[in-house]
């Protein structure tokens, strides 16, 4: 474990981007946790949350330099972690499709499971398109704002907030054993 470095996160990432490396391994030390529960809840298995992971400190090492002006760097390092952990579900092709696909069917997930009963949260993300998903952990998990989602994945904020809404409606019915309404 790396000793803690005092600074803000933008004192940190300034003195990294001067090649600090003990400064860089403070920050992630100090956002690692989120990112990696980012990891896990989009990628859905541990492996390919790992793989993500160290996706992800490799391109804020690459790009912390080039990161946006006025950008909060928690928000950055999430936005980074999602780009990485959706890149890598979709490789992995793990996620068993969108909601409305599952809850449209026989009560069968792609991996036949039954889908029909009640759920955890774990369980039901799964069924969430990644692109929902996504939003939903920047939001609950990252505590970004909904105008930052929008700038991570270039959309607008409206669509944003659709996305989150629409995911936080399908897991209360997924967990409540509901089959769900997109």
């Amino acid at each position: 474990m790396t000793a803690s470095i005092a600074g803000t996160d933008d004192d940190l990432a300034w003195r990294a981007a001067e090649g600090e490396r003990a400064a860089f391994d403070a920050l992630i030390e100090r956002h690692r946790s989120v990112l990696m529960k980012l990891c896990l809840r989009l990628t859905d298995d541990v492996g390919d949350a790992q793989a993500a992971y160290r996706a992800t400190v490799a391109d804020a090492l690459a790009g912390l330099r080039c990161r946006p002006p006025g950008t909060r760097l928690s928000v950055w390092l999430y936005g980074t972690a999602a780009h990485a952990a959706l890149a890598e579900a979709r490789l992995r092709a793990r996620h068993p499709g969108p909601v409305g696909d599952v809850l449209a069917g026989d009560g069968e997930g792609e991996n036949g499971e039954d889908v029909t009963g009640p759920m955890s949260t774990e369980q039901a993300m799964r069924y969430l398109p990644p692109e929902h998903r996504a939003a939903l952990a920047l939001r609950e998990l990252g505590g970004c704002e909904y105008v930052e989602i929008a700038e991570i994945f270039e959309a607008s904020e409206a669509k944003i907030k659709t996305r989150v809404s629409r995911s936080r409606q399908a897991l209360h019915d997924l967990k409540s054993g509901g089959r769900g309404r997109w």
